[in-house]
């Protein structure tokens, strides 16, 4: 599990540009704990969750339908702060009932919360339809430490975008200015 977790901390911190960090920590999920299909979702200026990266095992594209998660699943991460975890949905009380649970046949579910300090900034979450890739219970700790890594990485990311344009900003206004600009 450290030697999974170095690698996870190396690929993620490789790199400054937000897209790439996405799509390194929705693939490092994915070989973690080798699930069929995983989803990433930053939440957005009104609190919502908007998709920003995806994968499935078995198809190269994803369409529109593919881009389904467990709305009770992940809602529950966001509005509670705490991971989930299920070996089984299909059984358990608190999903067997749930449409988008029986609708996309998911058999095992794990989805963590993207947190920095006390904030909420997204969830990773990962699911799988097949008896064989049954998510274990010792799965959710290592993921919830990957996710913390992966959150500070993805806050780091948004920084530097944040700082890239203000340092544009500046920039052009320094180009467009007219006269000489002073500074004490």
């Amino acid at each position: 599990d450290l030697q999974a977790l170095y690698e996870v901390s190396k690929a993620v911190n490789s790199t400054l540009i937000l897209d790439e960090i996405l799509g390194i920590v929705m693939l490092k999920s994915i070989e973690l704990l080798k699930a069929e299909r995983g989803f990433l979702m930053l939440l957005d200026s009104n609190n919502e969750l908007q998709f920003k990266t995806a994968h499935n095992i078995n198809k190269q594209e994803l369409t529109k339908k593919d881009l389904q998660v467990s709305s009770t699943i992940a809602e529950g991460v966001v509005n509670s702060g705490k991971s989930v975890y299920t070996s089984d949905a299909l059984n358990d009380d608190r999903f067997a009932k749930k449409r988008s649970v029986l609708e996309m046949n998911i058999r095992s579910a794990i989805c963590v919360p993207l947190r920095i300090k006390n904030q909420i900034i997204g969830i990773v979450y990962l699911d799988n339809s097949s008896e064989a890739n049954i998510f274990l219970k010792s799965d959710l700790h290592l993921f919830e430490l990957f996710a913390d890594m992966a959150a500070l990485a993805i806050q780091n990311a948004q920084h530097y975008n944040e700082l890239s344009a203000l340092q544009h900003f500046q920039q052009a206004i320094l180009e467009k200015t007219p006269v000489g600009i002073i500074v004490m």
